[in-house]
């Protein structure tokens, strides 16, 4: 999962990906998945989690998935979530298909 802190506008509101998008507004972290799983045989759960050591001070607004090539294959855009050093933040993201 790729991690980033370029998902909001001027206002701080999410701003929705474009579907030419080809890499994450303002990249600063990548880490392996911690697993994938299938809660229902339509949908695909990512998990990744980010530790207090990581990204610290940082306020992530967007991710995205990689594939085995490299290649970002969905990005997410939210809020601004400010990590710092006492935190755990773990994202689970479903795709359906």
């Amino acid at each position: 999962m790729v991690f980033g802190t370029g998902g909001v506008n001027q206002e701080n509101q999410p701003t929705p990906p474009d579907a030419s998008d080809t890499a994450l507004k303002n990249q600063t972290y990548e880490k392996n998945l911690d697993s994938t799983e299938f809660p229902t045989t339509t949908t695909c759960r990512f998990k990744c989690t980010l530790t207090g050591e990581e990204c610290n001070g940082q306020e992530i607004s967007e991710i995205a998935l990689k594939d085995e090539e490299g290649d970002l294959v969905a990005i997410k855009t939210f809020g601004k979530k400010t990590k710092d050093a006492e935190s755990t933040f773990v994202f689970e993201w479903d795709e359906e298909f």
